[in-house]
């Protein structure tokens, strides 16, 4: 008989998705109350006041690996991340369509009850969350900015007093931008302390210890998004990040970034979340040098497995009940894949004749050996969020001089050769100051014409093909750290890596 405490997660997936909804929904809530072990849901309180103190702050707290592929944290606020399968539903009568493949926020907008459905699901399979439900009780792991970090650890110490003594601890292993902690019970004595309350050990006394592990990992773009938030007193909503503009200028900002990390960039279909998802699991994976993808020009990111649910969905998607093999061989093969135990060990022939005989082709098995690590699609998500978020804020703002008149800053203005307004623009929009020989002119925003900075062009230098916005991030990034007017030296004509070489040869001469 179900509750009807309006608190519980069952009678809160009721409020969303009615009294009888799909049965991916109130499956999915069931294997997770089945499965999870008592303290997640003690987690769980503490992951939400993190994330009500963090939002009165102006920050946010992501909690990273099973805790933010959880439907239970999302029902109650813990995350922002759904991880049912991509569906619509209807806030007023309820009705919800669940789809399979691809990502809920690249559906394509659908009306009912005269307004617009809303559009969800990540699909994230509770499966990947199996193999650390085990460990969900000993670590846990925060995403904050880094001025949040006192209220943080005061929060956290005050949740588990009743239970627990917050002790902060040190190893010789050095981790940057990041507090520990370990959660002593009380009934236990403490270990030897120094003079400010911290506990040296090593790893191998840490572990066997068994003590809970708390983890601050202070983010930088998160304080600059609190920073904003501030300022502006804006927050931006999925439908304001899901945009063309935010969208084609985090896709471009990822590529510099795989480029500055000694990567090749892949082709993309086009600029969609899931895209992007799959840029940002590529530059946070790791594969192996010798992966032969890296050899194909034509080569995309959905080409690799960008995440490990990748791994999980191409096992389940081939397996079939007259073939007699149980989920758990899925479970095991893809853990492997994603640890790298495969770049390792060499696959097992068993293993590999398995995957053979179901189908699975040598040009996933291969990608099987050469992966190395990949992260979870939670964490993917919520690192790809934070990343939009500063693209959003950072094209909402217009810089102003000393006479508060908007300026030329981060507008990107070329004239014969170099970038102009398309004729496409000119027509939609009357710039009544704009002159062809007026390059500086502020009338023509960057921001607001898409067509000419997303267009694929080749450099008349290396013959590479590249879009300008892509060319415009990369020395973007390359610069950043010195006061360098680059937009003088920019042409639209070349590519990054040629625009890079120009300017720095010209500062050199100069």
């Amino acid at each position: 008989m179900m509750t009807k405490n309006p608190t519980s997660p069952t009678e809160i997936l009721f409020s969303i998705y009615g009294r009888k909804p799909p049965v991916q929904c109130l499956g999915r809530l069931k294997t997770e109350q089945a499965l999870i072990p008592r303290g997640f849901f003690d987690d769980m309180n503490l992951v939400g006041v993190l994330r009500f103190e963090a939002e009165k702050d102006g920050s946010d707290v992501d909690a990273e690996c099973n805790y933010g592929a959880s439907l239970m944290n999302w029902l109650y606020g813990s995350s922002s991340i759904n991880p049912l399968p991509p569906h619509y539903h209807c806030r007023k009568c309820k009705k919800t369509l669940v789809y399979h493949g691809g990502d809920g926020w690249d559906l394509l907008p659908m009306e009912c009850c005269g307004k617009p459905m809303e559009r969800d699901g990540h699909q994230i399979p509770i499966e990947v969350m199996m193999p650390r439900l085990k460990d969900s009780n000993w670590e846990l792991s925060f995403r904050i900015a880094k001025s949040f970090s006192d209220k943080a650890v005061e929060t956290i110490r005050t949740h588990y007093k009743r239970d627990y003594a917050l002790v902060p601890f040190t190893t010789d292993e050095t981790i940057p931008d990041i507090e520990r902690f370990v959660l002593i019970p009380k009934e236990k004595t403490l270990p030897e302390l120094d003079e400010s309350g911290v506990w040296h050990t090593d790893l191998e006394e840490l572990y066997q210890s068994k003590f809970r592990i708390i983890r601050l990992h202070s983010i930088e773009i998160k304080e600059q998004i609190r920073n904003y938030r501030i300022k502006t007193g804006l927050n931006p909503t999925i439908d304001d990040l899901l945009t063309e503009p935010v969208m084609a200028v985090t896709q471009a900002k990822l590529t510099a970034k795989i480029v500055e990390e000694g990567g090749r960039p892949l082709k993309i279909d086009s600029f969609s979340f899931s895209t992007l998802l799959e840029t940002i699991g590529y530059l946070e994976s790791d594969q192996s040098e010798v992966n032969p993808i890296f050899e194909d020009k034509e080569a995309k990111y959905s080409d690799l497995f960008t995440c490990r649910e990748d791994v999980w969905d191409l096992l389940c998607n081939a397996l079939k009940p007259e073939y007699g093999i149980s989920v758990e061989f899925a479970k095991r093969v893809a853990h492997y894949t994603r640890m790298g135990a495969y770049t390792r060990n060499r696959m097992e022939q068993d293993v590999e004749q398995v995957l053979r005989d179901i189908g699975i082709s040598d040009h996933w098995i291969t990608q099987m050996k050469e992966t190395c690590f990949l992260r979870g699609k939670s964490d993917l998500i919520n690192h790809l969020l934070d990343m939009m978020r500063l693209v959003w804020f950072e094209l909402k703002e217009t810089p102003e001089n000393e006479k508060g008149e908007p300026t030329c800053k981060n507008r990107f203005m070329f004239y014969k050769g170099r970038l102009r307004p398309s004729d496409s623009y000119l027509k939609a929009h009357t710039l009544t100051d704009y002159s062809e020989d007026d390059w500086y002119n502020a009338a023509y925003d960057y921001r607001q014409d898409t067509e000419v900075f997303l267009m694929e062009r080749t450099c008349e230098k290396c013959g590479k093909n590249f879009t300008l916005l892509e060319a415009v991030e990369q020395v973007k990034g390359y610069f950043k750290p010195y006061a360098i007017d680059y937009e003088d030296h920019f042409r639209g004509d070349v590519c990054g890596d040629c625009a890079i070489s120009e300017i720095d040869s010209i500062f050199e001469r100069s």
